[in-house]
């Protein structure tokens, strides 16, 4: 009588390996891999964080080269037109370049200093 085989055999043949032979892996592998495993995780979690950090960057910039375009449109309008700058905007592109600079210092200062 035919019986169908078991699903472990079936496996092992498959994979080419003996069906009653145990495969061991070294301990010192299975402790190599582990230390790897953790060790990629802490560098996926590193790599995350540096990449939302510059994404809050760019964006940042991204702002700024707004804002810094729309100050010279008014600025290219105001002398188009034969206005003075100063009399027509309130920020000029140099005081908020200053300004943003500073910040940018500010934020790279130690809180103890």
């Amino acid at each position: 009588m035919w019986s169908a085989p078991k699903p472990g055999l079936v496996a092992a043949l498959l994979r080419g390996h003996p069906p009653n032979r145990r495969h061991t892996v070294p301990v010192a592998v299975l402790q190599e891999h582990a230390v790897l495993v953790r060790h990629m995780g802490r560098l996926q979690a590193r790599v995350s964080a540096v990449l939302a950090d510059k994404e809050t960057q760019l964006q940042a910039l991204s702002a700024e080269i707004l804002q810094l375009r729309g100050q010279l449109m008014v600025a290219r309008t105001a002398v188009s037109w034969g206005l003075t700058w100063r009399a027509t905007a309130t920020h000029s592109p140099l005081k908020t370049h200053d300004r943003l600079e500073n910040q940018a210092l500010d934020k790279t200062k130690s809180p103890l200093q």
